[in-house]
């Protein structure tokens, strides 16, 4: 019979030593100020901004600690590298590397010293990991913030695996029309505007 955990009384809880990004702007108004733990998931539909979100966001994070994006569904494409060079992601170095790993790659990887403190994985579709296997690598790196990119489904993420890790994300971001619009648990509730000029368009916020 497997040990049973301790129990923590509220004195514990409340002060324990919780690393925190702590974001500032329009960034902090949309997603709040992340604790380092745990998975994110960004989903939506396909031509709505996903990809431009996901490299604005990369680069804010390296401000925090290096960031892998690991590119299963676009690679070194050259609509990935424009995607870059839209944001100037060239001025961060090495805190941004682009991988392209499946789960056991990905383990190993994050085995090594000098390990990333995110990893964007885009897309979950195209990640050759199950329900138990996310489980295992967020206890097996519980300093590392995995995001997951996934597809959509109407309004919802593709598939069970999808449902069950948006489910369980602290961080919840859709992408429609040029926008993210965050679900949060860290305070965030401000929509981030991927593209102003499209986004004004697709929501009729044409002045």
């Amino acid at each position: 019979m497997p040990a049973i955990k301790r129990a923590v009384p509220t004195s514990e809880l409340y002060g324990k030593k919780r690393n925190i990004y702590e974001f500032t702007g329009k960034w902090e108004e949309h997603i709040g100020q992340p604790e380092a733990v745990g998975s994110w998931f960004i989903y939506g539909h396909s031509g709505n901004g996903k990809t431009s979100y996901c490299t604005q966001l990369a680069k804010y994070l390296t401000q925090f600690g290096t960031v892998w994006y690991n590119g299963l569904e676009e690679g070194t494409a050259l609509s990935f590298e424009k995607a870059l060079k839209r944001v100037g992601m060239e001025t961060v170095g090495n805190k941004f590397l682009l991988i392209e790993d499946q789960y056991q790659e990905l383990r190993k990887r994050l085995k090594r010293r000098n390990r990333a403190n995110f990893v964007i994985i885009d897309s979950l579709q195209l990640f050759e990991m199950n329900l138990k296997e996310y489980t295992a690598l967020k206890k097996e790196f519980p300093e590392v913030v995995f995001i997951y990119v996934g597809h959509a489904e109407g309004r919802k993420p593709e598939g069970r695996r999808g449902k069950r890790i948006e489910y369980l994300s602290f961080v919840k971001i859709w992408i429609e029309g040029y926008k993210a619009i965050p679900k949060s648990r860290y305070g965030g509730i401000e929509p981030f505007v991927i593209f102003p000029k499209r986004a004004a368009e697709y929501w009729n916020e044409i002045k």
